[in-house]
This record gives structure tokens, sequence and C-alpha cells, in this order.
């Protein structure tokens, strides 16, 4: 077993750490005289994607795979993309590049059901099995780069006053566009993930079933 707090782990709660900040830039951007801070809210976000590319390649290329990072990684994960999908979907965000309304329902939702389904499944188990899906890991690429994206588009809407020239009127439709590729994962992965909790707490019942006594009990002496 490889130290706990790796090279991996200590960039995946520099992620979190810089969640605050994040939030900080992200409720400023409408204040006057600090719209510059669109250009600190999408370098800090991006900052924390890059930080969640690097902990998992450092963790297989230094070979220091934990059980503190198969639950941290996650876990951090899914408060940035909270926080990111709630702010960016109220009015604290402005509205030309606001997130549809039912973005953040979707990918919250999911992520609170995998919370709820892992609680389960320890309780009814007594552990759990933490196992990482293609489909979760293409679903959280396409999730950071919604955001990235969609913080991308509101700086260069901002740095041009408002006012986008003919070539760049598709910057709009293809916000839209990205948030239902990201829907699109996120439900496909919802689906994988109940396949697999339901799979491991069918494996519980099969081994209570197998090894359940199935004698009478002795009668009790008067």
């Amino acid at each position: 077993m490889t130290r706990k707090m790796t090279l991996a782990n200590r960039l995946t709660i520099l992620r979190i750490l810089l969640i605050p900040l994040f939030i900080i830039c992200a409720t400023k951007v409408q204040d006057e005289g600090y719209e510059w801070m669109v250009y600190c809210t999408a370098a800090t976000f991006a900052v924390m994607a890059l930080t969640d590319a690097l902990d998992g390649f450092f963790a297989r290329r230094r070979a220091e795979v934990t059980q503190l990072g198969s639950y941290l990684d996650p876990l951090a994960d899914k408060m940035l993309m909270t926080t990111a999908c709630v702010l960016l979907s109220t009015s604290y965000w402005p509205q030309w590049s606001r997130l549809l309304w039912y973005t953040p329902v979707i990918i919250i939702s999911r992520d609170v059901f995998i919370l709820l389904g892992a609680l389960l499944i320890f309780l009814v188990n007594g552990h759990l099995k933490v196992q990482p899906t293609i489909p979760g890991k293409i679903t959280t690429v396409f999730q950071m780069c919604m955001i990235l994206y969609v913080l991308i588009c509101q700086a260069i809407y901002m740095t041009l006053g408002g006012n986008l020239p003919d070539w760049l009127i598709w910057l709009s439709p293809s916000m839209w566009g990205i948030q239902w590729v990201a829907i699109g994962w996120t439900v496909l992965s919802w689906i994988g993930y109940i396949i697999i909790g339901n799979r491991q707490l069918n494996e519980r019942m099969d081994t209570i079933r197998v090894g359940e006594d199935t004698s009478f009990p002795e009668k009790p002496v008067d």
C-alpha cells in the first residue's frame, strides 16, 4: 500500500481548495467594475480541470493509486461540477451564457443518486467497491468541457462588449449543443451506475442466501 498523501491526492485536495476562489470570481462577474473577473473564473476552472486530468495520470504513472484517492477524486469532481452548474444557471451569472435550467437538475440529480446508492450499498454490504466506468469518465470530460466552454464564450462576449460579429454568431447555439452532449452522456453513465449498483446488491443477496442457516432451531428446554 502506497503512502496516502501522494502527489495525486495533493492535486485533488488543491482542486477542492480552489472551489471557494471559483465561487468568489463567478459571483463578481456582473458587478460594476469587476467584469474582468470572468477571466479569473475561466482560468480558475481551467486549473481545476487540469488537476483532474493530472491526478489520475500521476496516480497511474507513479503507481500511487490509493483508497483515499479513489474516494476523494470523484467527491472533488462532484463538488466542483455541482458548484459550477448552480452558479452558471442562476442570476449570479450573465443571462447570455446562462446554463439551461434542466442542465444542473440532471447533472446534480445523477450525482445525488450515485452518492445515495453508494451509501445504501455500504450499509447493506458493509463495504463499497468503487468502479469507475468509461461512460462515467467520458461524462466527466464532457461536463468539464461544457463549463469551460461556457466560461470562454462569456469571456469572448464581454471582451467584444456584447456585440458579436457575424462570424461568431454560432457561439450561442453551440453552448446549448455542448450542454445536450453532456446531458446525454450524464444519463448514459447514470444508467451504467444503476446496473453496477444493482449487481453489487445482488451479489450480497446471493452471498446471504448461500451462507444462511436453514436448519431449525433446537426446542428450548422448559
